[in-house]
């Protein structure tokens, strides 16, 4: 048997989170860096990251997904892909438009478009997070997120290194313009992979997700409200909640803020570019570690050792951040940005295949984006609060606190492993 890394299916997954990656970076790397260049404040650039808000929102309309189709496209695709095709579609029309924005001249015109953008990029990610995990194995889980997660951070890499680089050429808006057409590669790679099986629905699980086919909007809100509930059945559900806000600490602000803390230093767009390749390169090479990882360690294990490594790219931001640098110097910001990426990408890896765990029984689309609701929320939370304590904290004590909250983690971890060790499983 060919192993799990070069299976065709495998490789078509990693092949559409390519997909994923490139809007998400648009959005929270790209957009701060060209409202840095036309010398919009802190506080407005920390807001902005509230424009992201659909990714946790999207547990709103993944029932939707879930249960009803589309009239002809369906009938002809299958559930997965019809909604994959259109919401990719969709998504490149939204990044065109927010391509010719003009943020200088309205920001409000800017922010809202961009919220559209994270709309059709949240339903794209709520499709293909569910095409992933009906499509693998549970034997394949950890390696085939693994590739999943090299073909996200490739196109990370792509709307954020790229830009910037073609950004010292073009103008942001025929950057957007291109990077909108090179988002066409997901709605062609659709048409060449197979739909997955559905999973069988458990029949616990159908009271709780199952759309009420009366009382239409209300009935609907109350039934998405219950999902909530759902993430209750699992053992020591509160360490689980904690543990995804205390990972996205140090998760966030070194993939976020700190492009921000590197501008202040002094670093240009080259420069800042020439570190991120190196970064995203050094992140994907930490997805197939961390695959690696999990074909040798237990799941909580895994986690642990990948947010341990994780801490020590905060440290180096508070380091960098007390002493200073020469902005000259890219060394030093090469190192830095990969070191993050590294222990980032690795760590991912262990925390998206313990998520898809929990998503067992039925109607993953919902399942996965209620779940992952969680860690969207604390990403958007932690990097919109940061932009307004920046306003009134110097970088390095910003740095300090989040490096000690960020070490919390080892406590909802050590929680849930020994609680797994005990048989009485979180999952």
């Amino acid at each position: 048997m060919r192993p799990v890394f070069i299976r065709s299916h495998v490789l078509a997954i990693m092949c559409l989170s390519f997909s994923s990656g490139l809007p998400f970076m648009l959005l929270v790397y790209t957009l701060p860096v060209w409202l840095k260049d036309i010398n919009c404040s802190i506080t407005s650039i920390g807001s902005m990251f509230l424009i992201s808000l659909p990714y946790s929102l999207k547990f709103l309309w993944a029932p939707i997904i879930d249960q009803c189709s589309i009239p002809i496209l369906t009938k002809f695709m299958g559930q997965r892909r019809s909604w994959a095709v259109v919401s990719q579609l969709l998504l490149f029309l939204s990044i065109l438009c927010l391509a010719f924005s003009k943020p200088e001249s309205n920001l409000y015109i800017t922010a809202v478009t961009a919220f559209i953008v994270a709309f059709f990029a949240a339903t794209q990610d709520i499709v293909l997070d569910a095409y992933r995990i009906e499509r693998l194995t549970q034997a394949e889980l950890g390696q085939g997120v693994a590739m999943s997660a090299f073909g996200f951070k490739l196109g990370m890499l792509i709307s954020s290194s790229g830009s910037l680089y073609l950004a010292t050429i073009y103008d942001w808006s025929m950057v957007y313009t291109l990077m909108a057409t090179l988002g066409l590669f997901g709605p062609l790679m659709i048409l060449f992979v197979k739909e997955p099986d559905c999973q069988k629905n458990n029949p616990d699980l159908d009271n709780l997700y199952e759309i009420p086919k009366s009382g239409v909007i209300i009935g609907y809100l109350w039934q998405v409200i219950k999902y909530f509930g759902h993430i209750t059945r699992h053992n020591n559900w509160q360490y689980i909640i904690l543990f995804i806000f205390l990972f996205k600490i140090s998760d966030t602000i070194p993939n976020t803020i700190s492009t921000i803390f590197f501008m202040d230093l002094g670093f240009d767009k080259i420069q800042l570019g020439s570190a991120k390749t190196v970064g995203l390169f050094l992140m994907m090479m930490g997805s197939l570690v961390g695959g690696i990882l999990m074909s040798r360690f237990t799941l909580l294990k895994a986690i642990l050792i990948g947010s341990g490594l994780q801490f020590s790219s905060l440290i180096l931001l508070y380091l960098l951040s007390f002493f200073g640098c020469n902005a000259d110097n890219s060394n030093i910001l090469i190192i830095i940005q990969g070191v993050q990426s590294f222990t980032c990408g690795m760590a991912n890896v262990a925390f998206t295949t313990y998520l898809s765990s929990l998503c067992l029984g039925g109607f993953t689309a919902t399942q996965f984006a209620v779940i992952y609701s969680f860690s969207s929320m604390a990403r958007i939370v932690i990097a919109s609060i940061s932009g307004w304590v920046l306003a009134y904290l110097e970088w390095n004590i910003f740095f300090l606190y989040a490096t000690i909250l960020s070490i919390l983690v080892i406590i909802p971890i050590t929680i849930l492993q020994r609680a797994k060790q005990e048989n009485v499983a979180p999952a």
